[in-house]
This record gives C-alpha cells, sequence and structure tokens, in this order.
C-alpha cells in the first residue's frame, strides 16, 4: 500500500473535505481562512491549505485543527468526525464506524462502538460515564447543577417580586410558597454541585469551577 492510501492520509483528507466544507459555507476565499488563522496567532499559508484540501498534504497537526476551527468558528469534533455529512467515518485503519457514534465516543460520551452496536451503546451511555468516572461526564454534572440552581434562584426572585406586588395576602402567600420552594430547589442543586467538587477531588481531578 502506498503511503496516499495510507489510512492516516484518508483520514486527513477527511478533516480537509470538512475544512473545505466550512471554509464555502462562509464563502471565505483560502486565503481568508489563512489570513483568519494569521490573526489568531498561527500561520497557515494559503498555498498549505491549498495543499491539504486538494490531498497533497497528508498531515494536519492538533495545533493546526484548533486554529482552523476557531477562525471557521465551529467546534473541533465537527473538524475531525463529518456528523451529518458522512453516515461513516473510518476511525481507525479498516474500521468504520457511524459518524455520531464517533463523535460521541471522542466527546467521552459514550464507549467505543462496535460495528452493529448503536442501540446498545446507547442504553450503557450512562452507566459507562459513571461507572467510568469520567471527568468529562463529572464535569457536566456539575455544570447542569450549576446551571439549574441559577435558573431556580432567578424564578424565585422573579416570584418574590410578584409576592411584592401582589393585591391581596391570598395571591402573596402564593407567590412567597412559589419562592421558597424555587429556593429549595436551589439549595439542593448548590449542594449537588458541592457534593461533585468532593468526589473530583477524592478522585486526584481538579474539582469544578462554582
Amino acid at each position: 500500500m502506498s503511503e496516499k492510501d495510507s489510512w492516516p492520509v484518508r483520514y486527513t483528507l477527511s478533516v480537509a473535505e470538512q475544512i473545505y466544507r466550512r471554509r464555502k459555507a462562509r464563502g471565505w476565499s483560502a486565503q481568508k481562512l489563512s489570513n483568519a488563522c494569521a490573526e489568531l496567532g498561527m500561520e497557515f499559508p494559503r498555498s498549505t491549505l491549498a495543499d491539504l484540501e486538494s490531498g497533497r498534504r497528508g498531515h494536519v497537526s492538533v495545533a493546526e485543527l484548533l486554529v482552523l476551527a476557531r477562525a471557521l468558528d465551529v467546534p473541533p469534533l465537527l473538524l475531525l468526525v463529518p456528523v451529518g455529512t458522512q453516515e461513516e467515518t473510518e476511525v481507525l485503519p479498516e474500521c468504520s464506524r457511524d459518524s455520531f457514534r464517533v463523535a460521541q465516543w471522542f466527546a467521552g460520551e459514550v464507549p467505543f462502538p462496535g460495528e452493529d452496536d448503536a442501540a446498545y451503546i446507547a442504553s450503557i451511555a450512562d452507566s459507562w460515564r459513571v461507572a467510568g468516572d469520567s471527568p468529562l461526564e463529572l464535569y457536566r454534572a456539575h455544570d447542569r447543577a450549576a446551571t439549574a440552581e441559577m435558573w431556580a434562584l432567578a424564578r424565585a426572585a422573579g416570584m418574590e417580586e410578584r409576592a411584592a406586588a401582589a393585591s391581596g395576602p391570598g395571591e402573596r402567600e402564593d407567590f412567597a410558597g412559589a419562592a421558597a420552594a424555587l429556593r429549595g430547589e436551589a439549595e439542593r442543586h448548590h449542594a449537588g454541585a458541592a457534593n461533585l467538587r468532593e468526589k473530583a477531588e477524592a478522585l486526584g481531578m481538579l474539582p469544578p469551577s462554582r
């Protein structure tokens, strides 16, 4: 097998196709993308971009990928995995899998998918993440708890304002009771986030920021 037919080159070409697709969707020339990369602090000459998109350049570094993704305002994952444009991705040599499942694997949401286990992967995703003490899942759970706390507090404040403006004692009590319930909900989410930070420390991870 020639170097041109090797999996690393094939995979790089898949990434290059996504770069080209995203560039064209923005109506950008190769030079404009090159200029955007330079503005981010990394030179990516137009000629190098042309070589990448045409397949003459069979590699792209992680640093280059990150700068290109930022310049194109797209998550790096969508340059690595053609979700929505290709049904399957050759994620390893001679090993193609459903593109969305590959993206989930990249993001730490599911284990590496087998050939015919899409439904199985979906069914075990939650237990797999928890059992593996995944830092990604722990941080996601903390983010969910912190966001839920914020929204509960905002809704409680709104109810308190309505209670203050209520025309009668019955209406005032209803709004005040709803506000108290929401503040209780916020406290539970706050405690949940604190427990997750403690768990992170116990596992030797940097705890998520408050």
